[in-house]
């Protein structure tokens, strides 16, 4: 199997794509503000680096949580995902919601948002959240549908996981979930179940944490960004690639410094939608310093 084959399986599963919070009504902001989620509003990532993302999810090790490079390990953890993808500390674990069995009339109209189950996929999800206006049942379902898929993990192909449907609660609360604790789990879940001697074999895991926690830590010449968090917020596809192509061509992947953590300092940052969640850095402008040659 070629490396290509290996590339497309971790490119084409589950990716997030930043504009899937936009052209939201402010009612819709905020109450995704109230609940934590005010950060994914002003995210950049449209897009992954398929190099880095495969080196990422292979050299990630899910008994130690631990991501390992050519320098030393990064220890995965709850407070750094929220770092990188400033998703809440909440609570309550989302496998252990009082969901209670849905009326079959809420769940209908929610598929009837889709004109086949082929469409139901994070696109197709963000599609019928543009079409919504309110804060309705439809808008929290499809919300928490979007972030299961694309922060935490699809199916097969990048449909959606629509498991949690067969229990809805009629008054969905989604203001006190531990995502962090989520992703984690689906770190470790997909991760087992990936197997990338088999070209059936796709990796659906939070391929964009790995990504960031990955360019957050090693170092790369090629690249200058005013750092910040959460790291989604600062880092955009073009940046990625430049920092992927430039260490391809000097020594390989993985083979950086290891870089000090970031850390935010209050003197002069600047928050943005800081609503039960902020975005800090001394400058929200990411500069590009192109040394490739």
């Amino acid at each position: 199997m070629t490396n290509l084959i290996l590339k497309t399986q971790i490119q084409f599963s589950a990716k997030i794509k930043g504009n899937h919070l936009h052209g939201l009504t402010n009612v819709q902001k905020e109450y995704l503000s109230s609940i934590g989620f005010g950060p994914l509003l002003n995210i950049k990532v449209d897009g992954s680096a398929s190099r880095i993302g495969y080196y990422a999810v292979n050299n990630f090790d899910p008994e130690r949580m631990v991501l390992t490079i050519e320098r030393g390990e990064i220890p995965i953890t709850r407070q750094l995902i929220h770092d990188m993808l400033g998703l809440p500390l909440g609570n309550v674990n989302i496998n252990s919601l009082n969901f209670t069995p849905a009326q079959e009339k809420p769940v209908d109209l929610w598929f009837a948002q889709f004109n086949s189950e082929n469409d139901i996929r994070p696109k197709g999800v963000q599609r019928a959240i543009k079409i919504l206006k309110d804060v309705g049942l439809l808008f929290k379902v499809n919300f928490l549908v979007l972030i299961r898929n694309t922060l935490g993990q699809s199916k097969s192909m990048g449909t959606c996981d629509v498991s949690m449907l067969a229990k809805v609660l009629e008054d969905l609360d989604l203001s006190d979930i531990d995502w962090c604790s989520y992703v984690l789990e689906c770190l470790k879940n997909t991760k087992h179940a990936w197997n990338p001697m088999n070209d059936t074999s796709y990796y659906v895991g939070p391929i964009i944490l790995l990504t960031l926690v990955y360019l957050e830590h090693v170092s790369c010449d090629a690249v200058t960004i005013d750092r910040g968090r959460p790291a989604i917020c600062f880092w955009d596809v073009e940046t990625i690639r430049l920092h992927e192509e430039y260490e391809i061509r000097n020594g390989g992947l993985g083979t950086g410094d290891l870089q000090e953590p970031y850390i935010p300092q209050d003197d002069n940052a600047e928050n943005v939608n800081s609503a039960n969640g902020s975005v800090t850095s001394q400058n929200l402008r990411p500069k590009i310093s192109l040394l490739i040659r």
